[in-house]
């Protein structure tokens, strides 16, 4: 819709109304997936009947610049909208899989747009969703083997993200980063247990794997454990973790499907990244 400020050329003087319905048909068009569609679509609703039910001679005039006014308030309202446009992808990065979750801004008022499951392993090889195991859950270190699962994880990750990432850019939402929570980030030499230890360079092989993949893909990456969770973001966030904890099972009613733990802590660290 193109607007003139010369109002010469029209063929009546221009009304309020004319402005008032133009402002809702620049409003309604500028975001029309986000939170606030409702909002608009009234508004939209109530300037259309004022300007079509109301008599001709009886709308008023229009300010003098008002048209002006409204090309620079549209071009402000576009900017505006264009902050809530920013998402980041939270995950729970688990041993074969992660649980993902899409949050937008703004950061005082998050709002979930997404949640799936993508796969960090190849389902028709079982062997790469625990890849550091061997039979009887003993400690894998036949070295062909695990590189050969260790490069099924690097392929199947890269296929995952890849495609999430595709369907997301599809739509109006711009990704700016990507939160990992994981359990531990302990250093599995230290443990001396075996099967202990094939769980933490199994979780360390996700979380690498998967972090270096988002950034390859040009989404910088941040880690969060989950025992720290809730402390980081009290801090960050600037909120009681109480608090925080209702905000975030909160997030989870506006979707349909599960929303546990693994939903509530990826939601967590994408709302630490918002910030």
């Amino acid at each position: 819709m193109q607007l003139r400020a010369d109002q010469t050329t029209h063929s009546r003087p221009i009304l309020f109304a004319d402005i008032l319905h133009a402002r809702a048909c620049a409003w309604n068009c500028a975001a029309p997936s986000s939170k606030h569609w409702r909002r608009r679509e009234a508004f939209f609703v109530f300037a259309r009947k004022y300007r079509l039910q109301t008599p001709f001679n009886r709308l008023p005039l229009a300010p003098a610049g008002a048209v002006a006014e409204l090309i620079d308030s549209c071009v402000k309202a576009r900017s505006s909208e264009a902050k809530h446009d920013e998402a980041v992808l939270g995950l729970r990065v688990k041993s074969g899989f992660a649980i993902a979750v899409l949050l937008a801004g703004p950061v005082q008022f998050p709002q979930v747009l997404d949640r799936c499951v993508l796969d960090l392993c190849d389902p028709a090889v079982p062997e790469s969703r625990q890849p550091y195991h061997a039979a009887f859950g003993t400690l894998e270190e036949d070295e062909s083997k695990l590189a050969w699962r260790i490069k099924t994880v690097k392929r199947a990750t890269n296929t995952s993200v890849t495609k999430l990432l595709k369907d997301y850019r599809k739509t109006r939402w711009l990704l700016r980063g990507a939160a990992l929570v994981v359990g531990s980030v302990i250093e599995p030499a230290s443990i001396t247990n075996p099967h202990i230890r094939a769980h933490a360079l199994e979780g360390q092989l996700f979380r690498r794997v998967l972090e270096k993949t988002l950034t390859s893909k040009g989404l910088p990456c941040s880690v969060v454990v989950e025992r720290s969770a809730y402390a980081k973001a009290a801090s960050v966030l600037g909120r009681v973790e109480n608090d925080l904890k209702r905000a975030v099972v909160g997030l989870g009613r506006s979707r349909s499907g599960p929303w546990r733990a693994e939903e509530k802590l990826a939601s967590l660290a994408a709302w630490i990244a918002l910030d």
